[in-house]
């Protein structure tokens, strides 16, 4: 089992990094995004088949398929690993240089939770929306800062004017 592309004359499994990453970016920019931040590109000697460039070829083929531009601001970064603390400073730079995003793609779990952290900190809210059309339980990580948008009057007074990053959370 494996996270990489082989061209080896063997029998293997290998999980579906750059689909899986299209088919979100897709499912996004089906909602309305069109500003989606990559967070966890790795530009470094990391070989072509590897899952930080797979995935990121995925983002790439979901932007280009939903006819949205590749913004290379939006791609951030993170090397030498995926970690919540290099999540965290990743979405940390995109915030600090007011790069407008509306959306998130993290190539990785780590990268995601290190965002939910940053955006805490950051005084930023991300509301919450089930991760697809036929889920009727959300789901969300123990002490994130994913909450629902305030759509009625008495949710808007409690999230107590502190803005939101986005409208909807994947």
């Amino acid at each position: 089992m494996s996270e990489r592309a082989y061209d080896a004359p063997v029998d293997w499994v290998a999980m579906a990094s750059r689909e899986g990453v299209r088919a979100l970016v897709g499912h996004m920019a089906s909602l309305g995004y069109t500003r989606i931040s990559a967070l966890g590109a790795d530009h470094s000697d990391l070989p072509e088949r590897s899952a930080a460039h797979l995935r990121l070829v995925g983002y790439r083929d979901g932007m280009r398929d939903a006819g949205l531009p590749y913004l290379p601001e939006l791609v951030v970064d993170v090397h030498p690993q995926w970690s919540r603390q290099l999540g965290a400073a990743g979405i940390r730079r995109l915030i600090e240089a007011r790069t407008p995003f509306d959306a998130v793609v993290a190539l990785a779990d780590a990268l995601a939770l290190g965002a939910l952290h940053a955006v805490r900190e950051a005084g930023l809210r991300i509301p919450l929306r089930s991760p697809s059309p036929d889920s009727t339980t959300p789901t969300k990580p123990a002490n994130s800062p994913i909450r629902r948008s305030p759509t009625s009057p008495r949710a808007r007074r409690r999230s107590r004017g502190r803005p939101w990053l986005c409208s909807t959370t994947v």
